[in-house]
């Protein structure tokens, strides 16, 4: 097959669903299919072809760009990870940006709200943003959603069939996971962030604040006033200075490590003793199914889609609500005893198998040969 992927940047270092992209895309180039990326920026080693567009901040005018592009290609399918107008396949990562753009706002200062609101090109952005979406919900063949969370989102939102929607979670290299290197990398990590017997949590996100780590170091702070030892990792790209500056402010100066983009993140994961994901929002954080991969219990929020792979208090905790931090901090604090996150890395285990990525890969080429079908039939 020929198959189009359409995202607005493909390179691995962005996030989640870029990550996901490239992986998905290479491993359909050993599939032995044929593989056009539509994007507007691009960091990728990959032998595909690449249309890049010329970038515009504007949501409607870079798909227009996109629908332009697509016009010239002679694929089998589009694949849009939602930015284009439409779609064979809708596949939306992030889940509705609409939802995700109003949870952000929800969490945000009162007067960072108020500076939205009376934004004229703020709302113009989210004008174009909610267009769009809803022309891509009702205009594309079918949607993929990553999580039953994502497909409640769109069912209630575009009132969307159900039988027009499958559900096919995100998946992770789990042999990355499961190296015989991991004592290895446990101790080096360590011994670099400086961490002996204390209990080492890992967040992984770009968005520090909708992936909830103003809470965590709520949380954070709470649990260390009482002279219990922990440590936190946040990993990812988000506003580092301004948040070494808040934990010096709250005290937890050597309690929090911010250490930015890290490559090898299988490393980091086999370093900690547990991973927080306290979401504002998250379609289905690729943070929490790798974190599960390396056998780590999770402390998660309901928003996040991720979350239905996790039974609370067997793989980890999930927390009603992701601005709870009494909830967050009993959590972070029962997962203090080694003995429980034992017991639950045990109870990970059986898990990882319906977390690998082939497996959802295989998915996805089963359903472009279904739609291909349903195309030629007369």
């Amino acid at each position: 097959m020929r198959i189009a992927l359409v995202l607005e940047k493909f390179d691995p270092r962005c996030g989640g669903l870029e990550i996901w992209t490239h992986q998905y895309a290479s491993w359909l180039l050993q599939a032995g299919h044929k593989v056009d990326v539509v994007t507007f920026e691009v960091a990728s080693p990959l032998p595909l072809k690449i249309h890049q567009l010329s970038w515009s901040p504007w949501p409607r005018v870079r798909a227009r760009r996109i629908a332009s592009c697509l016009a010239t290609l002679d694929v089998d399918i589009v694949h849009d990870m939602g930015d284009g107008e439409k779609a064979d396949i809708f596949h939306p990562q992030t889940s509705s940006r609409i939802t995700s753009l109003e949870q952000d706002l929800a969490g945000s200062s009162r007067w960072q709200r108020l500076a939205f609101a009376i934004s004229p090109r703020c709302w113009r952005w989210k004008n174009e943003i909610a267009s769009l979406e809803r022309q891509q919900a009702l205009s594309s063949g079918h949607l993929v959603a990553i999580s039953e969370l994502v497909k409640c989102d769109f069912v209630s939102r575009y009132g969307l069939c159900e039988s027009s929607i499958s559900i096919i979670p995100n998946g992770v290299d789990t042999a990355r996971f499961r190296s015989s290197e991991r004592p290895l990398w446990r101790e080096q990590w360590r011994h670099r962030l400086g961490v002996t017997d204390e209990t080492l949590f890992i967040l992984i996100a770009n968005n520090f604040h909708l992936k909830g780590v103003d809470n965590a170091l709520k949380a954070l702070q709470q649990i260390t006033s009482r002279g219990e030892k922990a440590h936190l990792a946040v990993v990812g790209q988000g506003d580092i200075k301004r948040y070494i500056r808040k934990t010096k402010r709250m005290g937890l100066a050597e309690n929090v490590s911010f250490l930015g983009w890290v490559d090898s993140i299988e490393e980091i994961i086999a370093a900690a003793d547990a991973s927080l994901q306290p979401s504002l929002h998250d379609a289905c954080s690729l943070a929490t199914l790798e974190a599960l991969a390396g056998g780590l219990p999770v402390i998660t929020s309901r928003a996040n889609g991720a979350a239905q792979f996790i039974t609370p208090g067997s793989q980890g905790f999930i927390i009603e609500h992701a601005n709870d931090i009494d909830s967050l901090a009993t959590a972070m604090t029962t997962l203090l005893d080694a003995d429980r996150r034992t017991s639950m890395s045990h109870n990970v285990e059986p898990l990882i198998a319906s977390l690998e990525l082939s497996k959802q890969f295989e998915s996805l080429t089963a359903l472009y040969q279904r739609l291909i079908s349903d195309k030629c039939s007369p």
